[in-house]
């Protein structure tokens, strides 16, 4: 049996893992709006973590040494994806989404209901403003997301 993946190589599949992992998702998430207790979404929570192992398990058979590089790429930088890019697009490339894969739902709801600001901020000087659609705005007021 192979090995857990480890929390940059879950970031290196975060875009694979949205497209083929979807169901499974919407079932923990649908679970826990339902439940406040943990433990009542585990047989849901246990399929997403099945799932998201076999696709690790995937791409490691089809695409090894890109896949390496690119989740290697993003723990020596902090998890910066635009300081991976060309590895992201090499990994992309040797093991694609499939092409019949749509956007789930609630990640074009999260995208359209975002909008720019042109608010100060230090280390940026404009963001993008956003409240998920499902959770709304925090109790610190909306999530920030740097553009």
């Amino acid at each position: 049996m192979a090995r857990v993946p480890y929390s940059h190589e879950l970031y290196a599949l975060a875009r694979h893992i949205v497209f083929r992992c979807d169901k499974e998702h919407k079932a923990v998430v649908e679970c826990k709006k339902k439940h406040d207790w943990p433990e009542d979404c585990k047989p849901e929570s246990e399929a997403l973590v099945r799932a998201t192992n076999k696709l690790y398990k995937e791409a490691m058979e089809k695409a090894p040494q890109e896949f390496k590089d690119f989740a290697a790429c993003l723990d020596n930088y902090g998890l910066r994806f635009a300081r991976c890019r060309d590895r992201q697009k090499t990994f992309e490339k040797a093991f694609p989404i499939e092409a019949s894969s749509q956007p789930p739902a609630h990640a074009a709801a999260a995208r359209d209901s975002c909008h720019v600001t042109q608010e100060a901020r230090p280390a940026s000087p404009m963001f993008r403003q956003c409240s998920m659609p499902s959770m709304g705005p925090t109790a610190h007021g909306p999530s920030l997301i740097t553009v």
